[in-house]
């Protein structure tokens, strides 16, 4: 159970981190589903671009 929490807490951490990531890009952040799929746009782009 334990492992468990710690993934839940990481995932918040992840999800938090990418918001703050959008918001310093001039991208306004949104849920974070969204947040996420725009994240991975950006990264493929600055990565394959």
């Amino acid at each position: 159970m334990f492992e468990a929490k710690l993934a839940v807490y990481r995932a918040v951490q992840e999800a938090v981190e990418i918001a703050m990531f959008l918001k310093d890009s001039d991208i306004p952040p949104k849920d974070d589903y969204t947040n996420i799929e725009k994240w991975t746009e950006i990264i493929g782009e600055k990565r394959f671009g």
